[in-house]
C-alpha cells in the first residue's frame, strides 16, 4: 500500500502540476476491497475543521483514503495499468480511480456539473502537465467557502460542496476572469482547474482562528495551519532553490541543489534528481522505500520521479 496524495510543489495556478508521490505504508497481503452555490463573503474565511492529512485519513474500507495498491516492480512500482499520461492513448490521462486504488488510463466524461447525477460533481482529475486534463464525475465534498480543499479529489472530505471551486488549495465562490463576475473586496479572481474563482487575501481579511497569514511565494499569502522551514525569508546558498510541499492547510519549506535531470552526476553522491517544483528539478537523498527509516526523524521516502521509479527523501508535513 503506498500514499498517492497530491501535495502541491507550487503555489502558482497548477497548484498540483506534479504529484508529490507515494509515502510508503507498509501493508501486506491487503485483500482486493468489493467492487445552491454559495456567494463569496466580505470577511474572513470561517474556521472549520483542519483536515487530517489524506495519509491519516482513514476511508471505509479501512485503509487510508490516498492510499492505493501496488508492487514492487523492478526499480519502481506497479500501481496500476499506467504510470504517466504518456502510457495512455490520445485523449487520456493516467488516473488515480479511488475506488479501485489503481491508476488507470482514462478519459473525460463531463465538462461542467449538470453531466453528472445528483450527488456528483464533475472536477479535474489530472493536472495536464504531462497530457490532457481529464475530467470525470466525482462524489460533492462537504468542504465550505474558505476551507483548506484537495487540488485534485481524494476523498469527499477533502473536497468542496458543489457550486464551490479549489482554488490554490482552498474552497472559493466562482466568478470571471473578464469582471462579468466580480469578487467582494478582500477577494481576488484567481484561475484554477476547475475554473477561476475568489481566492481570499489573508492580508487583507486575517484568518481563522489557529490559522496564520503565512508567505508562500514571493508576495503570495495563504491562511495554514502549520508552515515549518525558513527558506521563504532566508535566501538558500547559491545553486539551490527553495522547494515547497503543501497540503490541507500545512506547508514545509526547505533549500534543495538545482539539477539536470537529463545530465549525469549533477547531484552528489547518495543522492538522486527529481521534482523539487513542476518545472524545477533538485536534488533528494535517495532513500529505499520500503524501509520506513531510511531518511529519519522528520522525513519520508517518496517518489520524486514522475514514473514512480526514483526514490528521495523529502520533509513530512505536520499531522
Amino acid at each position: 500500500m503506498l500514499d498517492a496524495s497530491f501535495a502541491a510543489s507550487s503555489a502558482s495556478r497548477l497548484v498540483a502540476a506534479v504529484p508529490a508521490w507515494m509515502q510508503h505504508r507498509p501493508s501486506l497481503a491487503v485483500p482486493e476491497p468489493a467492487p445552491e452555490i454559495p456567494a463569496a463573503s466580505s470577511s474572513a474565511p470561517l474556521a472549520g475543521t483542519v483536515l487530517p492529512l489524506s495519509s491519516e485519513e482513514i476511508a471505509p474500507d479501512g485503509l487510508p483514503a490516498s492510499g492505493m495498491r501496488c508492487t514492487r516492480s523492478g526499480e519502481g512500482f506497479d500501481c496500476g495499468s499506467c504510470r504517466t499520461d504518456g502510457d495512455c492513448p490520445a485523449g487520456q490521462g493516467c488516473v488515480a480511480n479511488r475506488e479501485t486504488r489503481r491508476f488507470e488510463c482514462m478519459a473525460s466524461e463531463c465538462e461542467e456539473d449538470v453531466h453528472c447525477f445528483p450527488g456528483s460533481v464533475c472536477r479535474a482529475v489530472t493536472t495536464g502537465a504531462t497530457g490532457t486534463v481529464v475530467r470525470r464525475c466525482v462524489p460533492e465534498g462537504v468542504r465550505r467557502e474558505g476551507e483548506s480543499c484537495d487540488s485534485l479529489p481524494v476523498s469527499s472530505t477533502g473536497a468542496c460542496r458543489e457550486g464551490l471551486r479549489c482554488v490554490q488549495q482552498v474552497c472559493s465562490a466562482p466568478c470571471a476572469l473578464d469582471g462579468s463576475a466580480a469578487c467582494p473586496s478582500g477577494y481576488v479572481c484567481t484561475d484554477s482547474l476547475d475554473g477561476p474563482g475568489c481566492f481570499p487575501d489573508c492580508q487583507k481579511l486575517g484568518c481563522p482562528n489557529g490559522q496564520h497569514c503565512e508567505r508562500i511565494r514571493d508576495n503570495q499569502y495563504q491562511c495554514l495551519v502549520d508552515s515549518e522551514g525558513d527558506c521563504r525569508d532566508t535566501p538558500c546558498p547559491e545553486g539551490e532553490r527553495c522547494n515547497m510541499r503543501m497540503s490541507r492547510g500545512r506547508a514545509v519549506f526547505w533549500c534543495a541543489r538545482v539539477c539536470n535531470p537529463v545530465l549525469p552526476r549533477t547531484c552528489p553522491a547518495g543522492n538522486v534528481c527529481g521534482m523539487g517544483s513542476p518545472t524545477v528539478s533538485t536534488c533528494f537523498r535517495q532513500c529505499e522505500p520500503l524501509d520506513d527509516k531510511a531518511c529519519g526523524p522528520g522525513w519520508s521516502c517518496s517518489t520524486v520521479t514522475e514514473d514512480m521509479s526514483v526514490f528521495g527523501c523529502s520533509p513530512e508535513l505536520e499531522p
